[in-house]
């Protein structure tokens, strides 16, 4: 089966929050479900990036494709896929090094960099939600990623403060799978929580791609696809939890539940934002 025929979930490397070696965390995420493992590891000297990626090679199961970031030169060595920074190198360029059929994807954070990309294989857009990687910059939000999807040419992964229970709510808007990092960098959990994601990406095939419902949201009737939560929705309004009240149906939301709590059709909502400062 071609990989982006059904949802993927990309598993990007860090070796400084990992609590335990890269490849035995490859390992254990590859054989839970993850279609790509990419190797994102900044600083690293030639041959040690290479010994890095052979040995994530070893233990990943067939099924799982390998990409290392940027690094055009060790990709055609060791026959990989690459996935390329916005700013460069180009797509054109990592085609002439590796061929017509190798996996090469591309970071973008705006519609227009999206519809300007020729030639990729897919995309990641992010960062979708606030995450501690990124503090001090904006999210896309759900709006600024549905955006993204619709300007692309080509299949969009999203990335940034992905849980599993966001991932229903991306899909909705086009996502075709979703890529995760700070998530999977413990060995004690890594494989429940890659299969976390699976079972919600597969879910979600199972779900009707413009299955929406109808809530009142301060007043004004508002569509949302269906399984959006509490949490997901005030992530894509760019509001952060600590600063608002919500109330439900007449009934304040404690804000420990919001990521569990999905919005209903028919629902009444009041949200309350306080702004922050002193």
């Amino acid at each position: 089966m071609p990989l982006f025929d059904r949802p993927v979930l990309m598993w990007v490397t860090d070796r400084i929050r990992s609590d335990a070696p890269l490849p035995e965390l490859a390992g254990l995420i590859s054989a839970a479900g993850a279609d790509i493992v990419q190797v994102r590891e900044d600083g690293l000297d030639r041959l040690p990036a290479e010994l890095l990626v052979r040995a994530i090679q070893s233990v990943v199961c067939d099924s799982t494709v390998v990409v290392v970031n940027a690094n055009l030169e060790l990709a055609r060595k060791l026959g990989t896929g690459v996935h390329l920074p916005e700013a460069g190198p180009f797509v054109s360029e990592a085609r002439a090094w590796l061929g017509p059929d190798a996996l090469i994807g591309r970071s973008v954070h705006s519609p227009e960099a999206a519809a300007s990309t020729s030639g990729a294989s897919y995309l990641i857009a992010g960062h979708v939600f606030e995450t501690e990687s990124k503090q001090g910059r904006a999210p896309l939000g759900l709006d600024g990623f549905a955006a993204i999807v619709r300007s692309s040419p080509v299949p969009v992964l999203a990335i940034g403060g992905i849980t599993p229970d966001r991932v229903a709510a991306l899909m909705q808007l086009g996502a075709s799978g979703v890529a995760v990092m700070s998530p999977l960098t413990n060995l004690a959990t890594a494989e429940n929580v890659t299969a976390a994601y699976c079972l919600a990406l597969e879910q979600s095939m199972n779900e009707p791609t413009s299955a929406t419902i109808t809530a009142t949201i301060n007043g004004k009737p508002v569509e949302l696809p269906v399984g959006t939560t509490v949490a997901t929705f005030l992530a894509g309004r760019e509001l952060h939890e600590r600063l608002v009240v919500v109330e439900r149906n007449g009934e304040i939301i404690k804000r420990s539940t919001f990521p569990d709590t999905v919005v209903e059709e028919g629902d009444l909502l009041e949200i309350v934002h306080f702004v922050g400062g002193g």
